[in-house]
């Protein structure tokens, strides 16, 4: 009876143990590794004058994907919800950002689902990715959530803005830093009802610019042709509009980094936050000042790495049950055996 229960014993703490791991220590392990990047004084503006103010931290996620009642299985919903709770928890954990930015698509199935499910998508939404105190969050929409551009009906359109504070055009300022949240779906430069409110925003935003510098940008790319990118006249009217050191920006669910069109700048692509999407999922950690600015890109664990982790920890424990089982039950049969003889000697 000892063996039995000391056999069951070691055999549910090496599951636990292994679970343990997999899906909550690997998170603090990978993301530990990862830390604010440093303002290098070489690649500060000169013609902008220098702050005593606290640079800004912002963290950057991008198409979060969360699973709707059609496309997703309950268990691919369960585990790439935890997976994304844990990534994003941890980061508020070690890196405390006073900004977070979520570049559109936080929905999969947004744009058609029912107002209950919506309602269910915005709740899960703000449990999943909820902040701390003093950290501030944004998100920007994406195709995922209300459509392409002549796809998006106002209702779709406003059901997001109400839910998610979020209208196609916002200029966040925090400390001498100006940050331009952009819905591209709304700069088609066709006249439509999302188009024409965007851009006399955008024209507000140039002359409030104007009397500044040190501008950056975030937006959601949902505009290959139409579809993937900006058509170059309309990223060139933005571009020459708000005039941005960096832009940041997702929908690919790959990273790259680009040089501007404009020679004055670069564009950061966010890869997917979500497992669903990429086996190499990451986010991006920035610092900010008027006339500085540095970033890079965290890593988060490997969806490869913890597959092959379950196998190889599910094969020891298999080994592990076979030599209790089996090769532990002969030697005490054996042992048995000999003090029987033993004993029968005597």
């Amino acid at each position: 009876m000892k063996l039995n229960l000391k056999f069951v014993l070691e055999t549910v703490f090496g599951i636990f143990f292994l679970f343990l791991y997999c899906d909550y220590l690997i998170f603090f392990l990978v993301q530990k590794s990862c830390d604010w990047p440093k303002l290098n004084p070489e690649n500060e503006d000169r013609t902008i004058q220098h702050t005593d103010e606290e640079p800004v931290r912002v963290m950057v996620i991008a198409d979060t994907h969360l699973l709707g009642s059609r496309r997703g299985h309950w268990f691919d919903k369960l585990r790439r919800e935890w997976q994304m709770n844990r990534a994003f928890q941890t980061a508020m954990y070690l890196h405390k950002p006073d900004l977070v930015f979520v570049l559109g698509d936080l929905t999969d199935e947004g744009l058609y689902c029912s107002d209950a499910e919506f309602d269910y998508y915005v709740r899960r939404f703000y449990t999943l990715f909820q902040v701390p105190d003093g950290t501030r969050l944004y998100v920007a929409v994406g195709n995922h959530d209300i459509g392409f551009h002549y796809g998006i009906s106002p209702y779709l359109n406003q059901r997001f803005v109400t839910a998610f504070n979020a209208p196609a055009i916002q200029l966040i300022s925090v400390r001498g830093n100006h940050f331009v949240l952009v819905n591209s779906m709304a700069l088609e430069g066709d006249g439509c009802f999302l188009c024409k409110p965007a851009e006399h925003q955008l024209m507000k935003i140039e002359r409030i610019l104007q009397c500044t510098k040190g501008t950056y940008y975030a937006e959601k790319c949902t505009s290959k042709s139409k579809l993937d990118i900006y058509s170059r006249p309309i990223l060139m009217q933005l571009l020459n509009q708000i005039k941005p050191r960096i832009a940041l920006s997702g929908h690919t669910h790959h990273g790259c980094t680009r040089p501007l069109p404009t020679g004055d700048g670069i564009e950061v692509t966010i890869p997917s936050f979500s497992w669903r999407n990429k086996d190499d999922p990451n986010y991006l950690l920035a610092v900010f000042t008027p006339n500085n600015y540095a970033y890079t890109k965290c890593e988060m664990p490997r969806e490869s790495t913890v597959i092959a982790l379950y196998i190889f920890g599910c094969t020891l424990l298999i080994i592990w049950l076979l030599y209790s089982l089996f090769c532990r039950s002969r030697v005490i049969v054996l042992y048995s055996t000999y003090l029987y003889l033993s004993v029968d000697m005597k």
